[in-house]
């Protein structure tokens, strides 16, 4: 498992279909990687005997199985579907019905923030059907009114808690995240508009069998109900006119066909009819049977709105397979005068996203700080249920410690090679102006190339300086002997050059007779000898520059006694 690349499965489970999306998560943030959907299988009445999803009815649906063959057909389809996409997949997010869970709204006294988990449980017991010593409650704090804080919070028996996770526990697997679907929606809301925080929404996710109607109030769920209504009772009362029992084709059909809602007399081109093989007749009794099905269900909608403060400037949001019926926004943004909108584009798939946005708005939802979830996982309760759960978040901070400071090494290493480049270049610019003094050095060599040949070049002068011939300190210290004092002769000098015994030595005097009187001194020092002016030049201040050559090789003797 890496410590900095985890993947999770967010699973809704509807009334008809799974729906499951896999994203990564990273320190880099999140990416989705896959999304899958499955028809539910449906059992037969008979213990053990399944029926295919082309063999289910609309009956089969509306029957009161047991409690016991229920959970066995949830675990049958559940495994089925991991299995079927998912089958290497550890780490789980699951959704948990809101028609199942018992949703209040509560008005607390005013308290300390950090002791509302603990308080909300409580307020809540006196309107929920049993005790708390089998129930979980989790709440979330959306608005506050002079001394009382608004809460909305989530109520579920720990049978079902633990009923609704069985299929997926095994010795690898984890379970990260219990959202109540309508949480799970709300926080698709939040994925998709950047001013979220700002604005109202009214949320419907008309499903199979129960629509979910959320109001978000200034970023902030205040506000869901599960209304016990939704396509398949559009099914039911339309497969007469399909004549069939399957609702999976009755699905198929009722969704290809254009359903004029909102208008009277729309006219529809003839070939219409033979293409989606209906006739106008059976069209227009589709029509009239869907309109009644729809007012019944923005009748729903509008007794469930009596409880929340909901003003005419609010935009309505669809999703939901049921929402996908042609002419729907339209009917239900003329029965309810709330301006009905479709959600933007979320991911590229031949998918609509409508059907989607539970399971979306589930992996939104991971992504939460824990302050803001609705998640049934953590609570003294769920805390039990994830004992094999490895979070990330607990080695968040030296993981965050340990990349800032990878950051930083990386930052240095850079800045240490640009600078040490820089030195390297100044270095070898210096070597090349240096080689422009140094006699027998092309400067057009290489730095490597002018080291090597300097190298050479003191070599051989420091092998002249250990052969019998006199040494230049020698020599020097000569001809500071020679060289009269300051306050009997003007004199400056300007070089001196020594090869193997020819000594070249170049003097600015005063006047010529002082050019006489310095190779006079020359001539009675004994280390030197063939002492001869080269070249004589008068200067314009009446100056004499003059250049003497001599050599030490004629006097062995001498050479000897210096050393």
């Amino acid at each position: 498992m890496s410590l900095l690349r985890q993947k999770y499965l967010v699973i809704d489970y509807g009334t008809s279909c799974i729906r499951g999306i896999l994203y990564e998560r990273s320190i880099f943030g999140s990416k989705i990687l896959r999304c899958e959907i499955l028809p539910v299988v449906f059992f037969q009445k008979s213990k053990g005997e399944k029926a295919s999803s082309n063999e289910s009815s609309i009956s089969q649906k509306k029957e009161n199985f047991s409690e016991e063959t229920v959970w066995e057909q949830y675990e049958y389809n559940i495994q089925r579907f991991v299995e079927s996409f998912f089958p290497d997949e550890e780490n789980f997010a699951l959704l948990l019905p809101s028609h199942r869970l018992h949703i209040r709204s509560l008005s607390i006294v005013e308290a300390d923030p950090k002791e509302l988990p603990r308080i909300i449980p409580f307020e809540a017991e006196e309107s929920l059907p049993f005790s708390l010593d089998h129930t979980e409650v989790i709440g979330r704090e959306w608005g506050s009114f002079e001394d009382h804080i608004h809460v909305l919070c989530f109520a579920s028996q720990h049978e079902f808690i633990k009923k609704r996770i069985h299929p997926l526990l095994h010795d690898r697997s984890s379970i990260h995240l219990l959202v109540p679907d309508s949480a799970a929606l709300f926080s698709f809301a939040r994925a998709l508009d950047p001013e979220f925080s700002k604005n109202h929404y009214l949320q419907v996710n008309i499903g199979a069998s129960h629509t979910i109607l959320n109001v978000i109030e200034n970023g902030n769920l205040s506000f869901s109900r599960s209304i016990s209504y939704g396509g398949n009772d559009l099914n039911e009362i339309i497969a007469p006119i399909f004549n069939s029992s399957d609702p999976y084709e009755i699905e198929k059909k009722k969704l290809s066909l254009k359903l004029y809602l909102h208008t009277k007399d729309e006219k529809v081109d003839p070939s219409y009819y033979q293409q989606k093989s209906i006739s106008k007749k059976s069209l227009v009794s589709l029509l009239e049977k869907v309109k009644i099905w729809a007012t019944h269900l923005c009748r729903e909608m509008d007794r469930s709105l009596l409880g929340s403060k909901v003003s005419d400037s609010w935009n309505l949001y669809l999703s939901g397979g049921g929402s996908l019926i042609h002419g729907l926004d339209q009917w239900i943004e003329y029965q309810l005068k709330q301006p009905v909108k479709r959600y933007p584009a979320f991911f590229n798939s031949d998918i609509p996203i409508e059907q989607f946005a539970c399971a979306l708005g589930g992996k939104e939802h991971c992504l939460l700080p824990d302050r803001k979830k609705f998640d049934f996982l953590d609570t003294p309760f769920g805390a039990t249920l994830k004992k094999r759960v490895f979070q990330l978040k607990l080695f968040a901070p030296p993981l965050y410690i340990a990349a800032a400071s990878l950051c930083i090494l990386l930052t240095s290493f850079i800045m240490g090679i640009i600078k040490d480049q820089s030195q390297i270049r100044q270095f070898e610019k210096n070597i090349r102006k240096i080689s422009e003094g140094i006699p027998g050095l092309s400067p057009n060599l290489s730095s490597d190339r002018i080291l090597l040949e300097t190298k050479k070049i003191c070599r051989k002068h420091l092998q002249n300086s250990r052969r019998n011939d006199t040494r230049s300190l020698v020599l020097l210290k000569e001809l500071s002997q020679v060289i009269p004092p300051i306050e009997e002769m003007f004199l400056t000098f300007r070089s001196f050059s020594y090869n193997e015994g020819d000594i070249e030595v170049e003097v600015e005097l005063r006047s010529v007779g002082d050019s006489n009187t310095f190779l006079g001194k020359f001539n009675k020092n004994e280390l030197f000898s063939k002492v001869e002016v080269k070249r004589r030049t008068i200067l314009p201040n009446q100056h004499v520059r003059v250049v003497y050559t001599f050599n030490t090789t004629q006097k062995s003797e001498v050479l000897s006694s210096c050393k």
